[in-house]
């Protein structure tokens, strides 16, 4: 099987005559079920041979090409098939010019001719009707051989609808912090001048502006713990000292009106190394919904225990969970309080549990009410030299 030599940049140009890719065509066909099992996936999916020439591919394949025909797509390479505005620059076609060598899909392709699975994600600019157009993708590819022949799999992802997301949530986060921030500064320096009969109002205003930048960023770090993108902070904190910052920015609030929040005193004031504000954003999380699910003038109790390597928070209220609710409480976008909400306890186990290395659970029964538990190491891991420097 002699392959045409072309100059490349990067990966190798030589192809096969297109005869050679229709009978490599016909030979996978052949595998029992194999296209009508891999025609059947949400991501399209690519068999490429070891020149990287498509021999398959799957139907939904034609709404990401140029050509809209399978059988002119049977030995271009997936650049090629795409679009990508660089795989026309040489002879050679997709993956021969300087800029293939920073395409994730390329190095994957090249990566499992090489015997080994991988996993990247790929750019590519290309023009559609004389307009621009980027494509992000994630690109998993993995060897196999098929009757003596190496082939590759390739399967394919267009995560382009969610790097605009990403994209457009960084600049809304970014831009609202700032334009609040200033609002911040500006009440700030008023509530300095006014008069003392102000004060008060002023002060309000003050705390709402707060409660909204805690809202954004909350909602920011969420993201990007979903996103495994959120970088921790760690920093050590006295627990009662904590519990009271939470109680200081919920007083103020509409839900905390003839409800109480109290601090068990049998609850005693450890020093952990965690990362505050995360903490914080799950206990603010975690005692709104107690206050919610309260009548009035009934009380939140927040408190923890100190163990020899951890300590164990509690928010206690009077209120039974039933057993459906119960089952679903740590399900994202499950509330019992409308859409739109649903965040509170999914995030509290999101954070907790895949970032401050500790567990959530909850006890809800009617004759003892509901309590939230979040057990916590002391410190979390981190090099030692690191734990000593802020401890000294």
């Amino acid at each position: 099987m002699n392959a045409v030599k072309i100059p490349t940049e990067f990966a190798p140009a030589e192809r096969i005559p297109l005869d050679i890719v229709y009978n490599q065509s016909e030979s996978i066909k052949s595998i029992p079920i194999i296209p009508e099992l891999l025609n059947t996936m949400l991501n399209f999916v690519l068999i490429l041979n070891k020149h990287r020439q498509i021999v398959f591919a799957t139907e939904n394949f034609l709404q990401f090409t140029i050509e809209k025909d399978i059988k002119k797509i049977l030995g271009l390479r997936p650049g090629e098939a795409l679009g990508c505005v660089h795989s026309f620059e040489t002879d050679g076609g997709c993956g021969t010019t300087k800029f293939c060598a920073e395409c994730g899909a390329v190095k994957s392709i090249l990566n499992s001719t090489s015997g080994f699975k991988d996993l990247q994600e790929c750019r590519i600019t290309r023009v559609i009707s004389g307009k621009p157009e980027a494509l992000d993708l994630l690109v998993y590819t993995s060897p196999f051989n098929h009757i003596a022949e190496q082939f590759i799999v390739v399967s394919v992802i267009d995560i382009s609808h969610l790097k605009r997301r990403r994209t457009l949530e960084n600049i809304f986060y970014h831009d609202m912090l700032n334009a609040i921030g200033g609002l911040h500064s500006l009440i700030e320096q008023i509530l300095e001048e006014a008069p003392v009969q102000l004060h008060k109002e002023l002060e309000i205003a003050l705390n709402g502006v707060h409660d909204i930048i805690e809202q954004i960023q909350m909602h920011r770090e969420l993201t990007s713990a979903e996103n495994n993108e959120l970088k921790l902070q760690p920093f050590p904190i006295h627990i009662n000292d904590l519990f009271q910052i939470v109680i200081s920015q919920l007083k103020h609030q509409s839900i905390s009106r003839q409800r109480s929040i109290t601090i068990d005193n049998i609850s005693k004031n450890t020093l952990i190394l965690t990362d505050p504000s995360l903490l914080k954003r799950v206990l603010l999380n975690l005692v709104k919904n107690a206050l919610e699910s309260i009548g009035l003038n009934k009380t939140v109790t927040i408190g923890s225990i100190e163990e020899d390597k951890s300590v164990t928070i509690y928010i206690h209220n009077p209120a039974f969970i039933p057993e459906r609710i119960q089952l679903q409480i740590f399900n994202r976008s499950f509330s019992t309080k409308g859409q739109g909400r649903g965040l509170g306890t999914y995030s509290a186990k999101l954070l907790i549990e895949g970032y401050l290395q500790g567990k959530v659970w909850f006890e809800s029964t009617e004759e003892k009410g509901t309590t939230f538990y979040i057990k916590l190491p002391k410190h979390i891991d981190l090099d030692e030299e690191f734990f000593s420097s802020i401890n000294e």
